[in-house]
């Protein structure tokens, strides 16, 4: 009994599978309970591996929002806070990390980590602001050397149909043309839209 209990114990912090742990609480009758930093933590890692996204960042956030937390909870939060808000997809949480390590020290590489967010989270309009700003000021290199297409269609979710026409206008192939076509369809450029289409 007490080997079964060390398994199920250890399964319970270390599963997969989402209703693995729903099933060892109907085992045993209850919750383990989370004493200690690493079983917290550990419980947040199961639950975004079993896609359990709310779950994982309201337990992350028990932990960072804790009145009195210990110096080894402040650094694992610290540390943890950008991987944990993007495999949680709280994409703000995210946004607002990165933009703390892009104003102490601009990059290219952080500007497209805070591009890709933007998209990930829908925020097409900032998305498409952001990555203008950010080719102007570092150029088509690193990631953003092939983010035409990526910052053709934040334009368009944000229905900025010319803007995202243009840049849809750059690339080759027959889904490049079809978006610039409906693209200038959708700012009401008829005449240019109509053969394209055609």
């Amino acid at each position: 009994k007490k080997r079964g209990a060390n398994l199920l114990y250890n399964l319970y912090f270390n599963h997969s599978y989402p209703t693995t742990d729903l099933e060892i609480q109907a085992i045993i009758g209850k919750e383990f309970p989370l004493n200690t930093l690493t079983e917290r933590t550990t419980r947040i890692y199961s639950f975004i591996r079993g896609n359990r996204l709310k779950e994982a960042w309201a337990l992350f956030q028990e932990i960072r929002l804790k009145e009195e937390m210990t110096t080894q909870e402040e650094t694992w939060v610290t540390n943890s806070i950008v991987n944990i808000s993007w495999r949680t997809r709280q994409f703000p949480s995210y946004i607002e990390e990165i933009r703390k390590k892009y104003d102490k020290k601009p990059s290219s590489e952080l500007a497209w980590k805070i591009f890709r967010a933007y998209c990930k989270g829908g925020f097409w309009t900032e998305a498409a602001s952001w990555g203008t700003q950010s080719i102007d000021k570092f150029g088509k290199v690193g990631r953003w050397s092939g983010s035409t297409h990526q910052l053709a269609r934040a334009h368009m979710f944000a229905n900025q149909y010319e803007e995202a026409a243009e840049l849809w206008g750059t690339r080759w192939g027959e889904e490049s043309k079809f978006y610039q076509a409906f693209c200038l369809y959708m700012a009401g450029q008829y005449d240019l839209a109509t053969p394209k289409l055609s």
